[in-house]
């Protein structure tokens, strides 16, 4: 139940947010830089600025408790509190400071506690299409493999995310990788996806969630609404993945928050770990 609100509150956030930062400024420009039209300002731009940035698609992350822009909610706030004008307060006190800690605080954090992926153990058996319309399972191929689960192409985070991981795919592949990228996106918005990347690596389907349901790792209802169509409601929690070739898993990024992501660097140097303790 949490999740289907939750799935109701970004759009109208993000789109409160533009609208009440834009109009901050409006005023701030009427009042001649009034100190409450500056508090309001302070309060509410930088969390908006913080997701028009996400949207140019040009990060794979950001920092964890957005700690700039809820401290920047927190002193506009209290510069409102010092010249109160009804309008400046809402934004910052209603816009800025208990929306803004809702965001991080409430609509953020993932519950990862029924993940079946565990560092030491086989990863679970589950199957997805490729976008050729072969079956791809997670049964080891003899060997190592990296996962990469993304919840689509309406997802900024994501795109950037299998941006990095196809700028990092020769190195990978270097070390003896087979490098997965799983969405439970459509054929068509993958195979979208994998045209402008143009590398091999293997674009899978993730079929109504699926297998990420037999992972654990489903996000009921977790596609926001508001967005255009072509997406289900139920999409994947953001996973990384490395298994040796024998299938057992020897790195697992599984994020409560679906800002904060490992960069690529990181698989590189879990595989060479790997390669050197065989070879020790």
């Amino acid at each position: 139940m949490q999740n289907i609100i939750k799935r109701y509150f970004p759009m109208p956030y993000v789109a409160a947010l533009f609208i009440g930062g834009f109009y901050s400024l409006y005023q701030l420009y009427l009042s001649g830089a009034q100190l409450a039209w500056i508090g309001a300002s302070v309060a509410v731009l930088p969390m908006m600025l913080l997701f028009a940035y996400i949207g140019t698609g040009l990060t794979a992350r950001s920092r964890r408790y957005s700690p700039w822009q809820l401290g920047a909610a927190v002193v506009g706030s209290i510069l409102v509190a010092f010249d109160f004008n009804v309008e400046a307060a809402a934004l910052a006190w209603g816009l800025g400071l208990v929306l803004g800690f809702i965001y991080v605080f409430w609509y953020v954090p993932l519950d990862r506690s029924p993940s079946r992926i565990k560092v030491g153990s086989v990863l679970p058996a589950a199957s997805f299409v490729h976008i050729n319309g072969n079956t791809v399972t997670t049964v080891s191929s003899g060997k190592a493999q990296v996962w990469l689960f993304v919840r689509g192409n309406w997802c900024p985070f994501c795109v950037a995310q299998v941006k990095e991981l196809a700028a990092a795919y020769q190195e990978l592949a270097d070390l003896g990788a087979e490098v997965f990228m799983v969405s439970p996106q459509s054929q068509q918005q993958s195979q979208k996806l994998a045209n402008k990347l143009d590398v091999p690596i293997q674009f899978l389907v993730d079929e109504k969630a699926q297998g990420a349901k037999d992972l654990g790792i489903q996000h009921t209802s977790g596609m926001p609404a508001g967005l255009p169509g072509g997406f289900d409601v139920d999409s994947v929690m953001p996973t990384v993945v490395i298994t040796d070739s024998s299938g057992v898993v020897i790195y697992a990024d599984q994020t409560d928050d679906y800002r904060v992501r490992p960069e690529p660097a990181l698989f590189v140097q879990t595989l060479k770990k790997a390669q050197q303790a065989v070879s020790a």
